[in-house]
């Protein structure tokens, strides 16, 4: 019974540690904006403040390399930016009178059977 319940607790852990090895880099590069930051733009999205003027929103959001309705209204009459990274969607809005970013909003996605996709990727 005693090595049953060890045995448990070691592939517990296991499971727990790779987990673990796995996220941090995605962690990591979201802080950071290490290599991985074309995945995820949180960053960007947490750079821009409620009050941020329009200049300096589309500003960072055009560095990121991140395309939407701010990033490519040329008259300007967009005042909505809505984008997604892997893990995320994120939602930006100016206010029109004022030229500031007036509202933010995000979301998680959900991704559906991610074990039955990698595994027809890893079969080809």
């Amino acid at each position: 019974m005693f090595d049953l319940l060890k045995h448990l607790v070691r592939a517990v852990l296991r499971i727990l540690i790779m987990s673990a090895a796995f996220c941090i880099p995605f962690w990591l590069s979201d802080l950071y904006g290490l290599p991985l930051a074309h995945l995820l733009h949180g960053k960007v999205f947490h750079e821009i403040r409620l009050g941020t003027g329009r200049e300096q929103a589309v500003g960072k959001l055009r560095d990121a390399g991140i395309s939407c309705g701010l990033t490519g209204a040329v008259d300007r009459q967009a005042n909505t930016c809505e984008y997604q990274d892997y893990w995320q969607t994120y939602f930006i809005a100016i206010n029109p009178q004022t030229g500031m970013v007036a509202r933010k909003e995000f979301g998680f996605v959900q991704h559906k059977n991610l074990l039955e996709r990698l595994t027809r990727i890893l079969r080809g």
